[in-house]
């Protein structure tokens, strides 16, 4: 069994972790900086793939709100994102339990109808109808 894949997972766990230390004994202290800048880069590209997703949400709350609801999804989801493009099926549900989106009721509904389209979007096409299924 390779040893790379509790590296892997270790290092995954630690861009997910509120303070990671992520940083093995023997490292350069520069190292620790270095990840940081990573993990940053990491959960701003999160971010960016919410906001491509739910364009809508982050027009009606403006970028501020979004980028803290956005971070705050990030920190408590537990699944690692296999494609960024479908990132986030989640975001509806953790908007609609949101505190400070209480106020806009329709929020969760929004996130979840464009939910509805990405996944449409990159849905498999159905093969067509040939004519001898039409008898």
């Amino acid at each position: 069994m390779s040893n790379l894949k509790p590296f892997y997972d270790g290092f995954s766990d630690a861009l997910f972790r509120p303070h990671p230390d992520g940083v093995p004994d023997g490292f350069p202290a520069k190292a620790a900086h270095r990840f940081a800048i990573y993990r940053n880069n990491v959960h701003r590209g999160l971010i960016d793939a919410l906001a491509a997703a739910y364009p809508t949400v982050k027009k009606l709350v403006g970028t501020d709100f979004f980028d803290t609801l956005a971070r705050d999804f990030i920190a408590s989801e537990h699944k690692r994102p296999g494609s960024l493009a479908l990132y986030g099926d989640g975001f509806a549900d953790f908007i609609a339990n949101y505190d400070a989106a209480r106020g806009i009721a329709y929020l969760a509904d929004i996130a979840r109808l464009e939910r509805a389209r990405l996944e449409a979007l990159h849905a498999c096409d159905t093969p067509p109808l040939a004519a001898a299924d039409l008898a």
